[in-house]
């Protein structure tokens, strides 16, 4: 795709709502007019969402691990950013997820059963009819909302059993706008109305999660559709990715971030949408040159804050070279001052892609792509397997 065929999708891309965190504007809930999935259970298991049910007394809450953004509130944990997810296990007939959610979607995996809520609201899914175990369970968000959801945890009922949650494997974080995301990336073809861009959002699909499970890692995904280092898709004075950043919940600047640990890599793909945009016809080299600067030196920043964050992490860049020549070199510029600070850093310009999904967005085809790309970098160059 040409830089031309991207300013030429500019228009879809901007009527598809594409700035999470309601920076632009909010959408309100809607009742799914979808396919969406029932819960559902393998034979011998039952599973059952219960509206507004909570814990009881006699319930034991299962030690999870925790990754994704969150802030830790009065009954759980709050998370806006994509893909939160927690794991723990046990061993028992049964087991209750309690959430808080009336707007995302989300993969709840027992063992090798998988069950799918949509817009479940407040209350509990109760999982029975379980072999003695021992069991793993997971909650995943899949889907791409403004609004805040709540995981409130697993419990066992007095039958069961406790066990230490799964053990922590090398940390990937992901930095990025709606194709880390995975925008309507599982969609047949562009045309997505709202509702079926919603649906065909699956995160744990995306490049990101595709690379980390290839190299037996954990993900975390801080992205947002539409977002910029400095400038967001269409402009304006909305906060972009180098003021989102830090924040545990983007819409609550006070929120405070749950505990997270390290990375052992970051991979940063941002800039398609600093670029995304057809040059006035009156500015001047010059002009542009600034523009590729500034945008150079803020990402130089952005390298130099997560190599606090995460001391012994690689750091990876990861530019989308469709969207035109001064993105990549302005990523040329800034991976050169880093090294020559004395740090390293790897650069990856990704190809064409073919963006046969939502509203141009890469398809399940193009995320495989990026990931054997970043797979076989990340296998060369950070000490994982």
């Amino acid at each position: 795709m040409s830089v031309n065929t991207v300013w030429a999708m500019l228009p879809a891309l901007a009527s598809a709502g594409l700035l999470a965190f309601g920076l632009l504007a909010a959408q309100p809930p809607r009742p799914a007019d979808g396919p969406v999935p029932v819960v559902a259970a393998p034979a011998g298991m039952s599973a059952q969402f219960i509206p507004g049910a909570q814990p009881t007394s006699d319930m034991t809450g299962l030690d999870a691990r925790i990754t994704g953004r969150a802030s830790i509130g009065a009954r759980g944990y709050e998370h806006q950013w994509p893909a939160f997810h927690a794991s723990a296990r046990f061993s028992g007939h049964s087991v209750a997820v309690a959430l808080d959610d009336a707007v995302n979607r989300y993969r709840v995996t027992l063992d090798d059963a998988a069950i799918v809520l949509t817009r479940p609201g407040a209350g509990m899914l109760r999982i029975e009819g379980l072999s003695d175990g021992p069991h793993q369970i997971r909650i995943e968000k899949l889907s791409e909302r403004s609004e805040i959801g709540r995981f409130d945890g697993f419990f066992l009922p007095a039958a069961g059993t406790a066990l230490p949650p799964p053990a922590a494997v090398p940390l990937i974080e992901f930095v990025g706008d709606s194709d880390t995301v995975g925008y309507g990336n599982t969609a047949p073809g562009r045309d997505c109305t709202s509702e079926q861009q919603y649906l065909a959002t699956d995160t744990s699909q995306a490049y990101g999660p595709m690379t980390a499970r290839a190299l037996g890692a954990d993900y975390r995904v801080i992205a947002a559709s539409g977002i910029g280092l400095v400038r967001n898709l269409g402009g304006g004075s909305d906060p972009a990715m180098a003021q989102l950043y830090d924040r545990a919940l983007p819409s609550r600047p006070d929120a405070a971030s749950a505990p997270e640990r390290a990375a052992d890599v970051v991979v940063i793909g941002l800039g398609s949408n600093d670029f995304a945009e057809r040059p006035e016809p009156d500015q001047s080299r010059r002009e542009l040159q600034r523009q590729r600067d500034r945008f150079a030196d803020a990402l130089l920043q952005f390298m130099r804050d997560r190599r606090a964050d995460s001391p012994s992490a690689r750091i990876v860049l990861l530019a989308f070279g469709e969207y035109g020549d001064d993105l990549v070199a302005a990523h040329r510029q800034a991976r050169n001052a880093f090294v020559a600070e004395g740090d390293a850093a790897d650069l990856l310009v990704l190809p064409e892609l073919a963006r046969t999904a939502c509203h141009w967005h890469p398809s399940l085809n193009d995320h495989q792509v990026i990931s054997a790309k970043l797979t076989r970098l990340l296998k060369a160059t950070s000490g994982l397997p």
